[in-house]
Formats: structure tokens, C-alpha cells, sequence
């Protein structure tokens, strides 16, 4: 279920990116400068994300490194499909919910303590002095005329993954 899941899942976020990403100006890449007064993460949760998000990342390459032919090259973002991941986790509730958090790593964590982190693990690696400048764009795209937006998704994904609709 769990494979099935994240298979569905990371088809539907990548295709929503790819669909999105050329066409809506308001979602151009913003390059944060390191600024060392953003790195606000708690070490050990960081260190928890870390482990789970490289954890996920070995996964995922593994998996698709199978498909391929010898010889061929992959180049993936890890963190690109779990932030989309996580994001989507955001919209998911119970079994669903946890079927995200056992496939992304994070079994015993709850969709708080996953937000939070995410968020000062953002500002970590994207705002933190001595390390290089990161670009990164999230957003969420919907058809207003079939689906309308849950004001606590929105909210969320736009407080701790900088997202826009």
C-alpha cells in the first residue's frame, strides 16, 4: 500500500509541478542569501529529519535506479519529492496520513511536529550562513472549478513551506 501510495503520490506532485512551473510568474524561484539569524532548528529534530529525508532519498533512488538500464544515468532531487511529499501529507488524514509519514521515514511523528521541522530545516539549509545560496520554489495548483482549497491546507502550506497557490 505503502509503495502503491508514494508511487501515485510522487507521479501526481511531479506532474502538477511540471504542469505549473512554466507558466505562473508569481512562482519564480526565490534565492535566499545565508543569513545566520534564521538557524533557529532544534539539533536533534534536525538531525531526525535529516536521517529520514536521506533515508528516503537512498529509497528512492534505489527504486528508480532499478528500472533503468546499466550504465545509465539518474539525476533526481530528493528534497524536491519530499517537500511535495510532505506538503501533500498536509492534505492527507488518518490511515492515508500515516501511510505518507511510514513512507517518507517519519512513522511516529505527528503532521505538527513534521510542519515545524520542516520549516526551521528550510531555514537551515536555505538561510544559513556558511552555506551555499539554495533556489527553491513550492507551490499548489487546483482547478477552482472543480476543487476548492481547504483554508487550513492553504494556510498551512503557505506558513511553513513558503508555497503559494
Amino acid at each position: 500500500m505503502v509503495n502503491v501510495l508514494s508511487r501515485v503520490s510522487l507521479a501526481l506532485c511531479l506532474a502538477a509541478a511540471l504542469a505549473g512551473c512554466k507558466s505562473d510568474p508569481a512562482l519564480q524561484s526565490q534565492s535566499v542569501k545565508p543569513d545566520s539569524t534564521t538557524n533557529d532548528a532544534n539539533p536533534a529534530e534536525a538531525g531526525e529529519l535529516g536521517s529520514s529525508n536521506f533515508r528516503f532519498g537512498l529509497s528512492l533512488f534505489k527504486t528508480l535506479n532499478k528500472k533503468e538500464e546499466p550504465g545509465t544515468n539518474i539525476l533526481i532531487s530528493p528534497l524536491s519529492v519530499q517537500t511535495a511529499l510532505h506538503m501533500t501529507t498536509n492534505a492527507a488524514a488518518g490511515d492515508s496520513r500515516q501511510d505518507f509519514l511510514t513512507g517518507l521515514y517519519l512513522d511516529d511523528w505527528s503532521l505538527a511536529k513534521l510542519n515545524q521541522s520542516q520549516q526551521r530545516w528550510r531555514k537551515t539549509i536555505i538561510g544559513n550562513a556558511g552555506h551555499p545560496t539554495i533556489s527553491s520554489t513550492n507551490g499548489f495548483f487546483k482547478d477552482p472549478e472543480r476543487l476548492k482549497a481547504n483554508p487550513d491546507f492553504t494556510s498551512r502550506l503557505q506558513e511553513f513551506y513558503k508555497a503559494k497557490l
